[in-house]
Protein backbone atom coordinates (compact mmCIF):
# COMPACT_ATOMS: atom_id res chain seq x y z
CA UNK A 1 0.00 0.00 0.00
CA UNK A 2 1.49 3.33 -1.04
CA UNK A 3 -1.19 5.74 0.14
CA UNK A 4 -4.48 6.05 1.96
CA UNK A 5 -7.49 8.34 1.70
CA UNK A 6 -11.00 8.83 2.98
CA UNK A 7 -14.11 8.90 0.86
CA UNK A 8 -15.34 12.47 1.01
CA UNK A 9 -18.35 12.15 -1.28
CA UNK A 10 -20.23 9.41 -3.12
CA UNK A 11 -22.42 10.32 -6.08
CA UNK A 12 -23.93 8.86 -9.24
CA UNK A 13 -23.48 10.73 -12.54
CA UNK A 14 -23.80 10.23 -16.25
CA UNK A 15 -20.39 10.27 -18.00
CA UNK A 16 -21.01 13.70 -19.54
CA UNK A 17 -21.76 15.19 -16.11
CA UNK A 18 -18.67 13.53 -14.69
CA UNK A 19 -16.38 15.00 -17.34
CA UNK A 20 -17.92 18.48 -17.02
CA UNK A 21 -17.66 18.54 -13.23
CA UNK A 22 -14.25 16.93 -12.62
CA UNK A 23 -12.37 17.30 -15.95
CA UNK A 24 -8.66 16.94 -15.05
CA UNK A 25 -9.27 15.57 -11.56
CA UNK A 26 -10.45 12.15 -12.75
CA UNK A 27 -8.83 8.83 -11.98
CA UNK A 28 -8.73 8.31 -15.75
CA UNK A 29 -8.45 10.68 -18.68
CA UNK A 30 -11.49 11.76 -20.66
CA UNK A 31 -10.14 9.65 -23.54
CA UNK A 32 -9.95 6.55 -21.33
CA UNK A 33 -13.51 7.16 -20.17
CA UNK A 34 -14.66 7.47 -23.78
CA UNK A 35 -12.90 4.19 -24.59
CA UNK A 36 -14.61 2.54 -21.61
CA UNK A 37 -17.97 3.88 -22.78
CA UNK A 38 -17.46 2.44 -26.27
CA UNK A 39 -17.62 -1.10 -24.85
CA UNK A 40 -21.02 -0.68 -23.21
CA UNK A 41 -24.15 1.33 -23.58
CA UNK A 42 -24.20 4.06 -20.95
CA UNK A 43 -27.85 4.30 -19.96
CA UNK A 44 -27.21 4.27 -16.23
CA UNK A 45 -25.20 6.57 -14.01
CA UNK A 46 -21.67 5.76 -12.91
CA UNK A 47 -20.62 5.48 -9.29
CA UNK A 48 -18.36 8.44 -8.48
CA UNK A 49 -16.29 8.32 -5.29
CA UNK A 50 -14.44 11.52 -4.41
CA UNK A 51 -11.37 10.96 -2.26
CA UNK A 52 -10.08 13.39 0.35
CA UNK A 53 -7.38 13.51 3.00
CA UNK A 54 -4.98 11.64 0.70
CA UNK A 55 -1.83 10.56 2.51
CA UNK A 56 1.14 9.16 0.56
CA UNK A 57 3.61 6.94 2.39
CA UNK A 58 7.37 7.32 1.96
CA UNK A 59 7.73 3.52 1.87
CA UNK A 60 5.10 0.99 0.75
CA UNK A 61 3.25 -0.76 3.57
CA UNK A 62 2.71 -4.50 3.16
CA UNK A 63 -0.62 -5.87 4.38
CA UNK A 64 -0.09 -9.44 5.49
CA UNK A 65 -3.69 -10.53 6.08
CA UNK A 66 -5.15 -10.25 2.57
CA UNK A 67 -4.36 -8.88 -0.88
CA UNK A 68 -5.40 -5.40 -1.97
CA UNK A 69 -7.25 -5.28 -5.28
CA UNK A 70 -7.27 -2.42 -7.79
CA UNK A 71 -10.46 -0.97 -6.29
CA UNK A 72 -8.77 -0.58 -2.91
CA UNK A 73 -9.19 -2.11 0.49
CA UNK A 74 -11.26 -0.91 3.43
CA UNK A 75 -9.25 -1.18 6.62
CA UNK A 76 -10.62 -1.71 10.09
CA UNK A 77 -9.74 0.98 12.63
CA UNK A 78 -7.18 -1.33 14.27
CA UNK A 79 -5.52 -2.12 10.91
CA UNK A 80 -5.33 1.58 10.05
CA UNK A 81 -3.88 2.55 13.43
CA UNK A 82 -1.31 -0.25 13.11
CA UNK A 83 -0.17 1.17 9.77
CA UNK A 84 -0.02 4.86 10.64
CA UNK A 85 1.89 4.18 13.84
CA UNK A 86 4.64 2.23 12.04
CA UNK A 87 7.78 4.36 11.45
CA UNK A 88 7.92 3.30 7.77
CA UNK A 89 4.41 4.58 7.02
CA UNK A 90 5.19 8.28 7.25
Amino acid sequence: MTSSSKESKIDFMMPEQLIMKYRNRLFMTAEELESYRSFREMTTKLLVVTQGNIQKYSKPVVLQKRPVMINGHRLSKDEYLGIVHKPSAT
